[in-house]
C-alpha cells in the first residue's frame, strides 16, 4: 500500500517536476521498502516451514506411539488388504 502512495508522489513531485534529487531519494525509500518486503517474506517461509515441520514430527510421533498399543489382531486387520 506504501508503494503505490510513494509512486504516485514520484510522478507528482519528480518526474513531473523535473526535480532529479527527488526521484533519486524516493527510488532510494522505494528499493528500501521492496528490501524489508523481501526480508518480511523470506522470514515468513522459514518460520511457515518450521512450524510445519514440527506438526509432523509430532503426529508421526503420535501415530507410532498408537501402532505400537495395537493388538495383533488389529495389526493383522490393518496389514491385510481390503
Amino acid at each position: 500500500m506504501y508503494l503505490s502512495t510513494v509512486t504516485a508522489n514520484l510522478v507528482d513531485k519528480g518526474i513531473i517536476g523535473k526535480n532529479l534529487p527527488y526521484i533519486w531519494q524516493t527510488g532510494g525509500k522505494m528499493l528500501l521498502v521492496s528490501a524489508l518486503g523481501l526480508l518480511a517474506a523470506f522470514g515468513n517461509i522459514y518460520f511457515a516451514s518450521h512450524q510445519a515441520m514440527q506438526v509432523g514430527q509430532r503426529l508421526r510421533a503420535m501415530l507410532f506411539a498408537k501402532v505400537l498399543t495395537l493388538s495383533d489382531e488389529e495389526s493383522a486387520a490393518l496389514a491385510s488388504p481390503l
